[in-house]
């Protein structure tokens, strides 16, 4: 098997058959991760890249671009995380991934040449890079190793109450959140109830625990603490988007 290509970007257009023109021109195969990602949402990418990264094989290079500072002087990155490796700019982007992925992954500098856009740096920069990492090895686009800048959308404290943050919202509505769903089984059980921004859901293993269209709020495939809807969507029904904060309690009596 040729070494894979993963693409992860917030602009589902042409734009995308441009990157996945420039990889396999290269005679690498591609695999599309996501390309709806809300727009200049790095958190949310970064959220989708490690709960994904971890189900492809070794070697895999994952190229991530959403990109808010596009043409500027930040740096583009090459990350070597266990046996895969990931691409993209420097923006914390990658850096959950990476994590998830090595208990200590090296940040790699990927200095590039003036560039043919400076508005799409997807193909120009980063996809040419990945597709290089994929045929030629890291060492081919490395510079010196380099402290990334940070991302942390790891879970908060949950003592019975936690301000939590709504880090993706799915196509079905489902407003997934940064905090850890076995906290809130340990503390509530599946049956139990919570409080949501001062809303009681029934807290349940499934969304066919409840009749069609009602709320509640489960652990989702990932892990995370969810708010959802059956047949409905959960974030229109609390009225929350990507990046809102809201506030988990037990509920009390």
């Amino acid at each position: 098997m040729k070494t894979p290509v993963t693409l992860l970007t917030d602009f589902d257009d042409f734009y995308v058959a441009a990157m996945r023109g420039v990889v396999v021109s290269h005679g690498v195969p591609v695999y599309d991760i996501y390309h709806e990602v809300p727009p200049q949402n790095v958190r949310a990418a970064a959220f989708i890249l490690r709960n994904v990264a971890p189900y492809f094989p070794d070697g895999t290079v994952h190229c991530v671009v959403v990109d808010p500072g596009v043409g500027t002087e930040r740096r583009s990155l090459v990350v070597e995380a266990g046996e895969q490796y990931l691409v993209g700019p420097d923006n914390g982007v990658l850096v959950p991934a990476a994590r998830e992925l090595d208990d200590d992954p090296t940040f790699y500098d990927a200095p590039y040449d003036d560039p043919e856009s400076h508005t799409f740096h997807g193909r120009d920069v980063f996809a040419p890079q990945a597709a290089r990492v994929a045929t030629e090895g890291i060492r081919s686009v490395a510079g010196a190793p380099v402290e990334p800048i940070e991302l942390d959308v790891g879970a908060p404290a949950f003592d019975g109450e936690a301000r939590a943050e709504v880090v993706y919202v799915d196509r079905f509505g489902n407003a997934v959140t940064n905090l850890d769903g076995d906290e809130v089984v340990r503390r509530v059980g599946y049956g139990g109830e919570v409080v949501v921004d001062g809303r009681i859901l029934p807290f349940e293993r499934t969304y066919a625990a409840v009749d069609r269209g009602e709320t509640l709020a489960l652990v989702g495939s990932h892990g995370g603490f969810e708010i959802a809807a059956r047949e409905a969507s959960g974030a229109d029904a609390l009225g929350v988007s990507a990046g809102d904060e809201i506030t988990v309690e037990t509920k009390e009596g």
